[in-house]
């Protein structure tokens, strides 16, 4: 038990790997989180993101830290977490993720790459949350420069918007006539 508070604070370690196993020996001395902080940087150490949405608003700032971290495996169940809560403080750390640049091979964009499922993942997060300053942002994501999955996904964020995203209609109908063109070819 003299162990628990450097087990504890280990939980706010930057190496998932420590953070992990710190809540593991820690789960073995049936320690229970003291406050919600606590519980925010448990349920991440855990990998239970179920958990940090229920948490809801609180969780937000800790997750949105988590995708700062190179390499992170966790970013997809991030990114859903984050739109499952659907506070506008996630607003900013999705779109420093929409803007790193998808990867390209010789036939254009890598579609196997990762990170078309994390942009794909944050414009849905985005239209979960909200939030109207960010309707210009996605329908910047539905150019025919963008991979269809991004544009898809532009557009099923977009719906969450209902009549505030009216603006977008015309670039909606430009998505349209393109994706039909592409049946034909």
């Amino acid at each position: 038990q003299a162990f628990v508070p450097v087990l504890a604070e280990t939980l706010k370690n930057p190496d998932p790997a420590l953070r992990k196993l710190s809540a593991t020996a820690l789960e073995s001395l049936n320690w229970t989180p003291p406050d919600i902080e606590y519980s925010v940087i448990y349920s991440i150490a855990i990998e239970d993101c179920g958990q940090c949405a229920q948490l809801g608003s609180v969780a937000v700032p800790a997750l949105c830290e988590l995708l700062e971290q190179p390499g992170n495996s966790q970013y997809i169940s991030i990114i859903e977490t984050l739109g499952q809560i659907g506070d506008r403080g996630a607003v900013a750390s999705l779109i420093r993720l929409l803007e790193q640049p998808m990867p390209m091979d010789k036939y254009g964009y890598n579609l196997s790459s990762p990170l078309l499922r994390i942009h794909c993942g944050c414009l849905v997060a985005l239209g979960k949350i909200g939030d109207p300053s960010t309707i210009e942002y996605i329908k910047g994501r539905l150019g025919s420069e963008n991979p269809l999955e991004v544009q898809y996904s532009a557009v099923s964020a977009l719906s969450g918007f209902g009549a505030e995203a009216h603006k977008v209609v015309p670039s909606l109908i430009q998505l349209l006539k393109y994706t039909s063109h592409l049946d034909e070819v």
